[in-house]
C-alpha cells in the first residue's frame, strides 16, 4: 500500500473510480481531470494496494476562495497561494479503510512544504461529516456555482 503523485499511465484507472463514486452526475471529462492535473502535478495523488488504484486526490493551485465551476478545464497558467482541493474519490473496495484520510493528511503536508495558505474544496454528497473531521471548517455565506448542486458546501482548511 502507498501513495504516490499521479502520472500519465493512471488516468484509465481515475477515470474508472470517478465514474464508480460519482456516477454521471459529477462526471467530469478526462481532459478536465488532467487538466487539474497539469496546472499542480505535486498534489494530485493516487494510493495503491495490491497494484491497483484504490484511490485518487485532485488539487491544484487556485488564487480565490471562490471555487472554480465543475465540469471546465483548466489553464495551465493558472497560480495562486490558496490549495483548491477538487476531487477525493476512493473505491468501494477501499471504503473504511483510512484511505480518504491519508490522502488527505498527504496532502496538507505537501500543501505546507509548497507554502499554500490555506485548502479549500467543495463538499458534495454529504461529506460534511468527513471533511469537518479532517478539521476543515464551513465557509457560510460563500457563494458556490450550482454544478456543484444543492446540497454542496465550501470549506476551508488554513495551514
Amino acid at each position: 500500500m502507498s501513495i504516490s503523485i499521479i502520472t500519465p499511465d493512471l488516468w484509465q484507472e481515475i477515470v474508472a473510480i470517478q465514474t464508480e463514486v460519482y456516477g454521471s452526475g459529477f462526471h467530469e471529462d478526462l481532459d478536465v481531470l488532467k487538466s487539474k492535473w497539469l496546472v499542480s502535478p505535486e498534489t494530485c495523488l493516487v494510493y495503491k494496494s495490491e497494484n491497483r488504484i484504490d484511490a485518487y486526490l485532485l488539487a491544484h493551485a487556485w488564487n480565490s476562495e471562490l471555487p472554480p465551476k465543475l465540469f471546465q478545464a483548466l489553464t495551465p497558467d493558472v497560480k495562486g497561494n490558496i490549495l483548491f482541493l477538487h476531487d477525493l474519490a476512493v473505491s468501494s473496495r477501499a471504503k473504511s479503510l483510512g484511505v480518504g484520510s491519508l490522502l488527505v493528511s498527504q496532502l496538507l503536508t505537501i500543501a505546507r512544504t509548497n507554502k499554500y495558505t490555506k485548502v479549500i474544496l467543495v463538499s458534495v454528497q454529504s461529506s460534511v461529516a468527513f471533511w469537518l473531521k479532517m478539521n476543515f471548517e464551513l465557509m457560510e455565506d460563500q457563494p458556490i456555482n450550482n454544478s456543484y448542486g444543492n446540497d454542496a458546501r465550501v470549506m476551508m482548511f488554513i495551514l
